[in-house]
């Protein structure tokens, strides 16, 4: 039905039906890594981490405060078939560090902070599999609001991804920029994304 020919009463389904298969296994460089695996891995690294290089030095770097979210990426990061170093700062923050060139070049093209995008392939993942990369992207950089869990990130592109990503994962998303606090540059700013229940239809209220 065209927008025109809506009424008040119109109905429209408010979720993407994504039907897509389960990806299998991801390839980095020359390691087979499961998918889920490697999704829940990117949610964690694009919520919390870096991919930085000095001089022969190749380095991938996720950080969080000690708790269950800290607890959750280390068992992850264990499972990964790179070695990696944990250590804690003075600040009582917990790190981790992979020194892997293969592991750097995949991750660095993802950019850095306001410039952060999701890679293409999990946008063909199943609903299941964009769930995994979804929860983990909250457990880096993610708070409840009630029972709405809200994200935060200061890329407009991360802010698309998420939005489409979400829908596909069969969420109802909303999405709202805010200016930083004071003190701060003035061109600052934080996109805010709600991912709302997950619901079959909304019918409109007016057009």
């Amino acid at each position: 039905r065209e927008a025109d020919q809506c009424t008040p009463t119109s109905s429209f389904s408010a979720i993407a039906k994504w039907n897509a298969a389960d990806v299998a296994t991801i390839q980095i460089g020359e390691q087979i890594i499961s998918a889920d695996l490697w999704f829940e891995f990117l949610g964690y690294y694009l919520s919390e981490g870096c991919a930085s290089r000095g001089g022969r030095n190749y380095n991938t770097t996720l950080c969080q405060m000690p708790g269950v979210v800290a607890d959750k990426i280390r068992n992850c990061v264990k499972q990964l078939p790179w070695s990696v170093y944990e250590y804690r700062t003075k600040t009582g923050l917990l790190v981790w560090q992979f020194t892997r060139k293969e592991l750097y070049e995949h991750l660095k093209p993802l950019g850095k902070a306001k410039e952060k995008r999701a890679p293409r392939y999990v946008f063909g993942a199943s609903r299941k599999q964009i769930n995994i990369f979804l929860d983990a992207y909250f457990d880096g950089d993610g708070t409840w609001g009630g029972d709405t869990r809200i994200i935060y990130t200061s890329s407009k592109g991360m802010c698309d991804d998420l939005l489409e990503l979400a829908l596909k994962a069969g969420h109802r998303p909303q999405a709202r920029q805010k200016g930083y606090n004071e003190g701060f540059k003035s061109d600052s700013v934080l996109w805010i994304i709600t991912l709302g229940k997950p619901f079959r239809q909304l019918r409109a209220k007016s057009w």
